[in-house]
């Protein structure tokens, strides 16, 4: 798991932020169920078009993580904008996910928008972290706070979950995921 704080500079967050909260103005856009998601009756998920993110596509790539020839394959991109009780089930970004198969095809990258948050608040990404001996395997539970311009990259498609979100009701959590192909991780 790659987490890099002050991802974008402040002029293209806030251009991003402003141009992700004119698209939630839209119901057009809105999914209303998802397997993975979980109590969406307080939450918006809506898929964004490549043009509304190619300044964190050029990022990625700025930062050397990301190789952009496409070959005509974009990302899918979405913007979640969620309250409580949301959460997220653990669950792999890969489109033809196998729990039989180690095969990662897709990786995840998630960049906060939120206002405000705090840790007791619940939302937070968590991820089990391997620990192996010559004897058996355990795993470590890892949370990241989902603070305001902070980017998780998951290359190996590590399962992932959100945590219950227990903020007032009047707190929104806010992020933006992008799925690329693994052929384009550098």
């Amino acid at each position: 798991m790659i987490v890099i704080d002050n991802f974008l500079n402040q002029k293209d967050y806030i251009s991003l932020k402003n141009r992700l909260d004119e698209i939630s103005l839209t119901d057009d856009l809105n999914i209303k169920e998802d397997p993975d998601h979980k109590n969406l009756q307080n939450s918006k998920i809506y898929d964004i078009m490549y043009n509304d993110v190619k300044v964190v596509i050029d990022e990625l790539t700025n930062r050397q993580i990301l190789n952009t020839n496409f070959d005509g394959e974009l990302p899918h991109t979405r913007y979640h904008i969620t309250k409580k009780p949301y959460y997220t089930k653990f669950h792999r970004d890969s489109l033809s996910y196998d729990e039989n198969k180690d095969d990662v095809d897709h990786f995840g990258v998630t960049i906060f928008f939120n206002n405000i948050w705090q840790e007791q608040w619940g939302g937070l990404y968590t991820y089990k972290e391997e620990n192996s001996n010559n004897y058996y395997k355990s795993y470590t539970q890892k949370y990241i706070e989902p603070i305001s311009n902070r980017c998780i990259i998951n290359p190996n498609d590590t399962p992932h979950a959100v945590t219950k979100m227990t903020s007032p009701n009047e707190i929104e959590r806010k992020s933006l995921q992008l799925f690329f192909n693994t052929k384009y991780f550098l």
